[in-house]
């Protein structure tokens, strides 16, 4: 009747608890009701549908039983198959803690037989296919008191270790390789092996987290075992590192180790990586924070730096203010779209080379071909072009813009003005820094546009007695001011504006981060022209500036106004 109340589903799970205990409690009182026990043992074993409360109590009788006879059968952890979701439980709660405590149990009471049991073979293979099991297993090593018990487990988990193939799966058990390593009677082959093969593998590629790794378990090594016993293959490994490593930081250390490896002894060793923490705590009160510190410049853009247009630049080029952008490149047969617009026929002040040794910029969608720069010159010479010769030539012309749309080339200057005082967001008022290194300049992205690749500068200053080029604009020139040159490409004609951050350290390897004026792109209809007009405005002194480019829509076709 007891063991139908356990197999019965329909039974409140209370009542099917109640009979495994009465079972176990019944056949303690003579060894005739323990053998009628014994003879249905097999019914103890937990079935999937069961709960696991009832699950965990059959395993426990089932425990029980094994232990009063003394058979001890081979595939006693078969039973386990029942409770498989513990493998995918991310918290030793549930399942996962029914498991761990039905193999501890097994530790405690059978140690004699756990390699008869292949207990540590499935630990081994648990960790195989589902690493978050680590720290089970190894709370499950620190809770067996036996010493011999905790050999043979930790020896199992190094032989798994130092073979799981392909190699590069080593760097995902690293917690497991310094625990081995910090065990003073546990042979170190196993770890330094398995480090080998990890190093030693060419399709390993270690990261610069991964090969620190495997430097602190080097050192565990090195404190943890005789310098004679380990010698060698460390010498091997840490060589390798030393010489082959790309990261340099990597390599260093490595180099270091390597060092007190050949020319410090143990105990040497020991008081260089293990040092006195009194020591170490008055050490705490000499030092200074060597991090540098970030500033949040807020209250509006940086006061003490301009992003301003070139007017010098523009002025090369023939462009006044209410003018067009550069769509058209300087070239031997083109001319910028505003000055061939104010003074048709009058050519730029420098050709394309000077264009591209100024602003490194090749003009790669404004380059065609000769023929078609030929028939544009005979054209605007008066001279009459072959029948059809103009069509092909529009055609041609019109797959070209829609294969590579041309860019609005905008000349700017990024102008260092010095300021009194600027706000910080943790630390109030500060004072302007005076050389500025590693400056990266953000824009912000827009749907209509493609996105711009971010600026970066190199150095800029206040230092205006430094200036190279005083011949500029303010009359100034690099440190304190430095020529950029924005591109934009838009995707439809649709007006936004364009934030600008700005990243910058100053000598004192403090980081910066704040922000630049912004400008607009509005477009504007007018009389069937269409008007691209970018204005950049800056709050200082009420200036206010502003360019436009003039695109013409004719009939399907994009002219550009020359």
């Amino acid at each position: 009747r007891l063991f139908a109340l356990v197999q019965d589903a329909a039974m409140e799970r209370c009542f099917r608890l109640l009979a495994v205990s009465w079972l176990v409690a019944l056949s303690a009182t003579k060894m005739s009701t323990f053998d009628l026990l014994w003879a249905r043992v097999q019914e103890l074993c937990p079935r999937w549908h069961d709960p696991l409360e009832l699950k965990e109590m059959k395993l426990q009788a089932l425990l029980y039983c094994c232990k009063i006879s003394g058979d001890l059968p081979k595939n006693l952890l078969i039973v386990l198959e029942s409770l498989s979701e513990f493998k995918y439980c991310q918290r030793p709660v549930g399942a996962h803690a029914v498991v761990f405590r039905f193999l501890l149990r097994v530790l405690v009471d059978f140690a004699p037989e756990m390699d008869r049991l292949e207990v540590p073979q499935a630990l081994c293979d648990m960790l195989r296919s589902h690493l978050r099991l680590l720290p089970s297993v190894l709370a499950l090593n620190q809770r067996v008191n036996s010493k011999a018990v905790q050999y043979k487990l930790l020896h199992s988990l190094g032989q798994f270790v130092s073979r799981l193939e392909p190699p590069s799966r080593i760097q995902r058990y690293f917690g497991l390789l310094v625990i081995l390593s910090e065990m003073t009677w546990l042979d170190p082959s196993y770890v330094l092996s398995a480090l080998s093969r990890l190093v030693f593998c060419p399709s390993s590629g270690l990261s610069w987290e991964a090969g620190m790794r495997v430097l602190i378990t080097c050192r565990r090594v090195i404190l943890s075992h005789p310098q004679a016993t380990i010698y060698q293959p460390m010498l091997r490994l840490l060589q390798h590192l030393a010489t082959y490593q790309s990261d340099v930081d990597l390599r260093d250390r490595a180099l270091l180790y390597l060092r007190l490896l050949t020319h410090a002894g143990p105990a040497s060793l020991g008081s260089l990586f293990n040092a006195n923490p009194g020591s170490m705590q008055r050490m705490t009160h000499m030092l200074s924070p060597v991090l540098p510190k970030t500033v949040r410049l807020v209250s509006g853009p940086v006061p003490f730096l301009r992003l301003v247009k070139s007017a010098e630049e523009r002025r090369r080029l023939g462009l006044l203010d209410r003018q067009s952008a550069v769509f058209v490149l300087p070239g031997p047969f083109g001319t910028s779209s505003s000055s061939a617009a104010a003074t048709p026929g009058k050519r730029v002040s420098f050709e394309a080379s000077e264009w591209e040794k100024r602003w490194g910029d090749p003009g790669l969608d404004h380059q065609f071909p000769k023929e078609w720069l030929e028939l544009a010159e005979r054209t605007s010479n008066g001279q009459q072009a072959e029948p059809g010769e103009f069509s092909w030539l529009l055609g041609e012309y019109r797959k070209h813009i829609q294969a590579s749309p041309a860019s609005i080339r905008l000349p700017f200057v990024l102008l260092y003005q010095p300021a009194t005082d600027m706000m910080s967001e943790d630390t109030g008022r500060l004072e302007c820094p005076r050389q500025l290194f590693s400056l990266e300049l953000t824009f912000s992205s827009s749907e209509h546009y493609v996105p711009i690749e971010p600026i970066r500068i190199p150095f800029i200053a206040s230092d205006g007695g430094l200036a190279l080029d005083s011949n500029d604009e303010s009359g100034a020139g690099f440190p304190c001011l430095n020529k950029l040159l924005l591109r934009l490409r838009p995707l439809s004609p649709v007006p936004t504006s364009f934030g600008v951050n700005i990243a910058f350290n100053d000598s004192l390897s403090q980081m910066y981060i704040g922000q630049l004026e912004s400008f607009e792109v509005a477009f504007q209809e007018k009389d069937g022209v269409v008007r691209m007009m970018l204005k950049d405005v800056a709050y200082y002194g009420r200036v206010s500036f502003e360019a436009q480019a003039t695109i013409v829509w004719g009939d399907g076709d994009v002219w550009i106004r020359k």
